[in-house]
């Protein structure tokens, strides 16, 4: 009998440690565009996270053309199981309605909880030409308080595009809020 008891304890114990390594494995990864004492990026991760910089800089200030010139196209939106590609910026900005989601959710601007390079690619001469970005955002209202239930894990791929570096696809978990929005 004591044996079992033994067992089940550490059977007991062994569930709730691996409940805990749960939990804590669904945390924040560690954040590759952290900018150091100078404020600046790493050399390694500078490209990609000014991308996201310029693209989340002109989301925030609810301008659709800007934010869509911030994008490599064809432009691919995976929202659930609804895929979007828009072709050019003019045909994504006309989806867009920023005001639209300030009124509807009480949004402000998003923030970046983290955005963690996953991994690069090259064009095979060592010139990258692709990041794979695991990302977290959060929506804020007028205050700066978190939007409850507007925290959404992503993942976003930056490419260069003829030399520009972009975002040229998303696959979010927040869904589209307006049709056809990317939001």
């Amino acid at each position: 009998m004591k044996s079992f008891v033994k067992t089940s304890t550490l059977l007991a114990a062994g569930i709730l440690t691996s409940q805990f390594f749960t939990v804590t494995a669904q945390a924040a990864l560690p954040d590759s565009c952290a900018k150091d004492v100078n404020g600046r990026y790493s050399s390694q991760f500078e490209v990609p996270c000014k991308a996201l910089d310029d693209f989340l800089t002109t989301f925030n200030a609810k301008d659709e053309l800007a934010w869509a010139k911030t994008l490599n196209y064809p432009h691919v939106r995976m929202s659930g199981n609804q895929v979007t590609v828009w072709q050019t910026p003019e045909a994504y900005a006309k989806d867009q309605d920023l005001q639209k989601l300030a009124k509807s959710i009480g949004w402000e601007n998003t923030r970046w909880d983290y955005r963690y390079i996953v991994q690069s690619g090259s064009d095979g001469k060592n010139n990258p030409n692709k990041y794979h970005v695991a990302l977290s955002f959060t929506r804020l209202d007028k205050a700066g308080k978190p939007i409850p239930g507007h925290t959404f894990d992503s993942f976003y791929i930056i490419t260069n595009v003829d030399g520009k570096w972009g975002t040229q696809f998303r696959s979010s978990m927040a869904g589209s809020l307006h049709g056809k929005s990317a939001y």
